[in-house]
């Protein structure tokens, strides 16, 4: 028989949650923000935009590739030890980023990072919650969204499409 799941105090829950949501977080800004930086990137590295594609496809790559992975891996070897060591190895990763002293240094650590990243992202959602929140109270606000968006997608479907609407014109 499996032991009942101690609750933490509410000062624990709400760092536990900043936690989690910064775990979150990172890892999509991570993706999104290497876009931005690419023009400066091909001006320091003197490389042709082909090659700086590779900057954003190794992250995706990385991330994409070991996603099952992380999950199957943090039910095996413990959800919140490999949530830490995923975090570990995304700062690691993005320090090396910014130190990388060539194109090719920048793609392995973009690789290590998306590494990193699909263990936070997989890690920080879900089960990992039940350990700062009790699993009635997940219930609960998993029902409260899905009852949201059914109501959205019902009043959604009562209106005209805009593209409907604007063919009609």
């Amino acid at each position: 028989m499996s032991t009942p799941l101690l609750v933490s105090p509410p000062v624990t829950r709400r760092l536990g949650l900043a936690g989690l949501g910064l775990a979150t977080l990172l890892p999509m800004l991570a993706g999104s923000m290497a876009n931005l930086v690419l023009p400066a990137l091909g001006q320091d590295f003197g490389v042709p935009f082909a090659s700086l594609q590779w900057v954003l496809v190794a992250y995706l790559l990385g991330i994409t590739s070991l996603t099952v992975v992380a999950g199957r891996l943090g039910d095996r070897l413990g959800r919140r030890r490999l949530l830490l060591w995923g975090t570990g190895v995304f700062a690691l990763a993005s320090l090396l980023c910014a130190l990388a002293p060539s194109i090719g240094w920048l793609i392995a650590a973009r690789i290590l990072q998306g590494a990193g990243a699909a263990c936070m992202l997989v890690l920080s959602l879900g089960p990992t919650l039940e350990t700062v929140y009790p699993l009635e109270a997940l219930k609960m606000a998993y029902k409260s969204i899905d009852e949201e968006t059914a109501k959205g997608l019902i009043h959604h479907s009562d209106r005209p499409d805009p593209y409907q609407r604007a063919c009609n014109l």
